[in-house]
């Protein structure tokens, strides 16, 4: 499906809409929910900041392996580049802030500690250097500059999913926890569909 919005196209999958319908269905705890609260303020961060930066998203793309939005122009500062990568991070942290002050205020305290703890999951796990997250970029923007340089970028992103993935069959083998390898292989999908962009 495919909307038009202050001049913006969204498109939403199918498998999109399907996966969180399944995921809102099947999540008993409530966890899946808090997570899209901290996922939509993540995307806002980015809008937020290319608002600020006076640009209006070409795309939004909604895909089973995340949100992609496509700038409507090419920005000409790396200082803009940042500001838009670490916008969503940015959000992230700011809210952790405001949900522990409401947690430490005893209103709904279990309610805004769990929102303030999956904040700053998603903050931390889009802070990884991996393709396709923000802290790629941001490592690229500070690092880089430019093309150049890409394939450094590659490797370091390459070796982190190793590292997460390693660590993931430790914890599954020693604890029969299988999160952390789940999210390697997530990593390594979105890294490989990031690369046929």
């Amino acid at each position: 499906m495919t909307i038009k919005i202050f001049g913006s196209k969204i498109t939403i999958s199918f498998l999109f809409t399907a996966l969180i319908a399944l995921l809102l269905l099947f999540d008993k705890s409530g966890i899946f929910v808090l997570a899209l609260i901290a996922i939509i303020i993540h995307e806002t961060g980015h809008l937020l900041a290319m608002k600020l930066l006076k640009q209006t998203p070409l795309e939004i793309r909604m895909m089973p392996a995340g949100v992609i939005i496509t700038k409507n122009k090419i920005l000409t500062s790396f200082k803009d580049e940042f500001i838009i990568a670490s916008g969503g991070i940015i959000l992230n942290l700011y809210f952790t802030i405001i949900f522990v002050i409401f947690y430490k205020c005893q209103i709904s305290e279990r309610f805004f500690l769990s929102l303030a703890i999956i904040n700053i999951i998603i903050a931390i796990f889009n802070m990884l250097p991996i393709y396709g997250l923000d802290g790629y970029d941001m490592l690229r923007i500070l690092l880089c500059r430019k093309n150049e340089k890409a394939h450094i970028m590659i490797i370091i992103s390459s070796v982190t999913i190793c590292l997460i993935l390693i660590l993931g069959i430790i914890l599954f083998y020693k604890y029969y926890n299988p999160t952390l390898m789940i999210t390697a292989l997530y990593l390594i999908i979105l890294t490989i569909l990031n690369l046929k962009r």
